[in-house]
């Protein structure tokens, strides 16, 4: 999984239980809150992800 190959890179997520089902969770969530520290956890792990796969990327291109 990239969360597999992107920890063995070094990155590391802010949120300590990261997964898209779980992302899904915390919107469903702020919809029916609009808290914004949901919001804000959706978009730090959103931007961690991106992140991730650019650790990939330049793991990969290193080879």
């Amino acid at each position: 999984s990239i969360k597999t190959l992107a920890k063995y890179l070094g990155f590391n997520w802010r949120d300590t239980s990261p997964s898209g089902a779980e992302s899904i969770e915390w919107y469903h969530r702020w919809v029916e809150t609009d808290d914004p520290s949901i919001k804000q956890r959706i978009l730090d792990y959103n931007e961690d992800d991106c992140s991730a796969t650019r650790v990939l990327l330049d793991g990969i291109r290193s080879l």
